[in-house]
């Protein structure tokens, strides 16, 4: 089923008994019913085939497009997108519609039809968002037709909160229920309808803020519609009520996309490379290291022992074992529990490796990664979210606090609180969703950067190009810096949710991904920013012209930035969601100059002093980090006296130390 065109007839028969799959079993129904479907049967699978879909996309495409990770893709400007529209309208969309029809607006099945028309308008959300303007009213027609329309973004946004808005109003927790609800159950199983109704609002409020710089007047109106009468509270408010999908444990019926696709074949070893397994980016990864994140060990695998990441040379101090009122400055060389994985292109084309001024020889800059090979020894994704049973979360607590913030500084009076009190709750929030402990989070939030209204200086990027620094200070912009930057982590891979963060804010500020070599997609052959959408299918230009060719007009006439390459369709374009891009997209700085490759992001990783070493490492002394980090003392560069700073030579004849000079 390659075609665009076969799979919209597809659901077009069903309005004529025929069906393009199995979807629907003929037993168990009560003849006076005017369904077909039964939903306790039908939608968990719908629900199941549409967050399968997602992680695909999010694996190969989402997850790297908002930095979090990197994996064996790179941006791609030939992968045809069929599979993922396949993915929605005929293992998702067609279904759902059977039970659009059966159930919406049928007495007695109120709460069936608002689940329903949840997940039509999350499904919807998630496409508009990636590709742009998509089929939606002509989606699934009642007979067959020839051709069918692409709605245009605005079209697609103000349906999908028109759905939000009825659906919010009319959840009755008293009304009907799915005696296996696939996503909010109560404790016996059943549909829990408070935490459907505020997974609604959530939704509604979250599309709201995305949209503001498409309609600033509907955003506006939204905004106060999921906010205001009531509906303050119905929102995601604690741990329990994270909208989120869990898998089963079956490889065979409910197993996770990511353990089927590849984790169970790395677990078996007939998988080995390792360079599939997603790993956390080092751009991402330079917030985590600078502000001492206590997340790092939930959303990454620690590597320990004979796995350790990177052996790495390093300088540190300790006091003297012959002479202990006097330190020595020494040469280490121990095990990193953690290191990011690099860009693909660690020397883009066009720069030059800069010259390393401490180097007596005149060495060129030398990279931190040159003796890392891919293996098991990056930060590798924590398998709790790759695992059979793994979760998905759709929209977390700690989203909704960092909503209501960016609603205080930007619509002051609809919200109660203060935005540093939002803020504050979504940072906790974040934490209290990965068991930090109470004393750790404390210790984050008072971070220079993390702290409200404060600064924080963060790791460079490896290549120099890009520092990882929170602006907190001197009001809104930087305080909407600091809400984006900590809704940014805590939305760690959920790649549409980042991503659709950074295009509308682009608050993150990444540099370019450098690729060297030629795009389709109107490049300049050494880098461009990451993708703005998603293509369309390559069948549609053979299928479906009329409708492809005024999708394409429609998202060239309405994009902020406009881009002909590929005759329109094209990776680049942004969508009326979007924020341009910084210095109006220009590339310009990043085609030449000099790299000054920079290790301080792997330096004094536990500590400057052998002190904070151990302490940091859970050790007593200095031989027992040879087993815990790989510890090994290379040489002792020279030993002085903490106080005056003067420095020491041994002297054999004495045995003692005596000043150099």
């Amino acid at each position: 089923m390659k075609k665009i065109l076969g799979l919209l007839i597809c659901m077009s028969l069903l309005g004529i008994n025929y069906s393009c799959t199995d979807d629907f079993d003929d037993t168990n129904k009560n003849p006076n019913k005017i369904y077909d479907a039964q939903p306790e049967y039908v939608f968990p699978g719908i629900v199941y085939k549409t967050m399968n879909n997602y992680a695909r996309m999010n694996y190969r495409l989402l997850s790297v497009f908002s930095q979090y990770v990197v994996n064996w893709v790179e941006q791609k400007d030939t992968e045809d997108m069929s599979s993922y529209f396949e993915g929605f309208y005929v293992n998702s969309l067609k279904d759902l519609k059977k039970l659009e029809d059966g159930y919406v607006g049928k007495e007695g099945f109120e709460n069936t039809g608002n689940m329903v028309m949840t997940r039509k308008a999350y499904i919807y959300y998630i496409m508009v968002s990636s590709f742009g303007g998509v089929p939606m009213s002509e989606a699934n027609p009642s007979s067959i037709q020839v051709g069918y329309k692409y709605d245009t973004e605005e079209e697609i946004y103000v349906t999908i909160l028109d759905i939000l808005d009825k659906v919010v109003d009319t959840f009755d927790e008293n009304g009907d229920k799915l005696v296996h609800d696939p996503l909010f159950r109560d404790s016996s199983g059943k549909s829990d309808i408070s935490k459907w109704r505020k997974f609604a609002n959530s939704l509604r409020l979250n599309i709201a803020l995305v949209i503001q710089n498409m309609d600033s007047q509907l955003a506006e109106q939204q905004i106060r519609k999921a906010l205001t009468g009531g509906n303050e509270n119905n929102l995601i408010a604690s741990v329990d009520d994270i909208a989120k999908f869990k898998y089963g444990v079956d490889i065979n019926t409910d197993a996770s996309f990511y353990y089927r696709d590849f984790l169970n074949q790395m677990d078996a070893g007939t998988n080995t490379n390792w360079s599939i397994y997603p790993a956390m980016g080092h751009n991402f990864f330079l917030y985590m290291k600078s502000y001492s994140d206590p997340r790092l060990p939930k959303f990454v695998q620690r590597a320990e022992g004979t796995e350790m990441a990177m052996i790495n040379n390093d300088t540190l101090t300790r006091v003297n074992p012959d002479a202990t009122h006097l330190r020595d400055s020494i040469i280490v060389r121990y095990g990193l529990p953690y290191v990011p994985r690099k860009d693909f292109k660690i020397e883009p084309v066009g720069w030059i490796v800069g010259t390393d001024p401490s180097s007596p020889t005149g060495d060129k800059y030398r990279s931190p990664y040159s003796d890392i090979v891919i293996g098991r020894n990056e930060c590798f994704v924590h398998r709790d979210y790759l695992k059979a049973d793994a979760e998905i979360v759709l929209i977390n607590w700690a989203e909704v606090c960092f909503m209501k913030a960016e609603v205080a500084i930007k619509y002051p009076g609809i919200v109660s609180g203060t935005a540093q009190q939002y803020y504050e709750e979504g940072i906790r929030a974040s934490m209290k969703q990965y068991g930090v402990s109470d004393s750790e989070i404390t210790a984050y939030m008072n971070m220079p950067g993390v702290k409200w209204n404060t600064n924080g200086k963060g790791y460079w990027e490896y290549r120099h190009f890009f520092r990882a620094d929170i602006k907190g200070e001197g009001g809104d912009s930087n305080h909407l810096e600091q809400i984006y930057k900590q809704w940014y982590i805590a939305d760690f891979f959920n790649g549409h949710a980042g991503w659709t963060l950074e295009r509308r804010t682009r608050a993150i500020n990444f540099p370019p991904h450098f690729y060297n070599g030629s795009s389709s997609e109107g490049g300049n052959g050494v880098c461009d920013f990451m993708q703005e959408r998603l293509l369309y299918p390559m069948d549609e230009q053979s299928y479906n012209i009329t409708g492809y060719k005024q999708a394409v007009a429609d998202l060239q006439a309405n994009s902020p930035a406009p881009n002909p390459a590929r005759s329109g369709d094209n990776f680049y374009t942004l969508l009326q969601i979007a924020t341009p891009q910084p210095d109006g997209g220009d590339l310009t700085k990043w085609l030449s100059g000099e790299i000054i490759f920079d290790g301080g992001f792997i330096r004094n990783w536990y500590g400057k002093t052998m002190e904070e070493v151990t302490q940091t490492v859970g050790a007593t002394n200095e031989a027992e980090l040879k087993d815990i980090i790989r510890y090994e003392l290379m040489s002792v560069r020279s030993t002085y006296d903490p106080v005056t700073g003067e420095q020491y030579v041994y002297d054999s004849e004495t045995g003692t130390y005596i000043p150099k000079n």
